[in-house]
């Protein structure tokens, strides 16, 4: 009997230290998604709220935003507005990631043409550097990522390509990938 009352003692104490620390941790992923996204991107990536289910494997962002690169005109070159990741938490530990569905909406883009060249291309060229994604990563070795579904809904991008016009409205309902590996690294995301 007195082992059944140590182990539920030691049960409660454990949950009672998971659902204190969650905001702990929703902070530490925020921190982690600034942190890497600079990295990877070479600009600024800020979250309004992180909030992270580790029992149903989910982590929801509102409010990320990815900064432009220095010298254009806007100042955010994407936000969503929420963000929803379903994975395998574990796997975050080890060199394959796997998530099960992604689902961002609704997705607002600021694209820019400036001295011959697009905003987004800086990002990518950033993104490609092996270098960076080497030291982007938690544990500072490469890791991969399949992803099971990508759901992006809701986008609007201003594509602009001076500034003496109008920025030209595209408004896209759903883009839905399936089974995205990025073990070629960025350039999955090119494809």
């Amino acid at each position: 009997m007195k082992v059944i009352i140590v182990f539920l003692g030691a049960l409660l104490v454990t949950f009672l230290l998971l659902w204190s620390s969650s905001g702990l941790l929703n902070t530490f992923i925020s921190k982690q998604i600034s942190r890497l996204g600079k990295n990877y991107l070479g600009v600024a990536v800020n979250t309004e709220s992180v909030s992270v289910s580790l029992s149903k494997g989910k982590i929801k962002i509102l409010g990320l935003t990815v900064s432009n690169p220095p010298g254009f005109s806007q100042k955010t070159f994407v936000k969503v507005g929420d963000l929803q990741v379903h994975a395998n938490l574990l796997s975050f530990l080890f060199d394959q990631v796997q998530i099960y569905k992604i689902r961002a909406k609704p997705i607002h883009l600021e694209v820019e043409l400036q001295n011959g060249r697009f905003n987004y291309q800086y990002l990518f060229e950033h993104l490609e550097d092996k270098q960076r994604l080497k030291k982007a990563t938690i544990k500072g070795n490469y890791f991969t990522s399949i992803i099971n579904e990508l759901l992006l809904e809701e986008i609007t991008a201003h594509i602009r390509f001076s500034s003496n016009l109008k920025p030209l409205i595209l408004e896209i309902q759903t883009v839905k990938l399936q089974n995205v590996d990025t073990s070629d690294g960025p350039s999955a995301l090119l494809q």
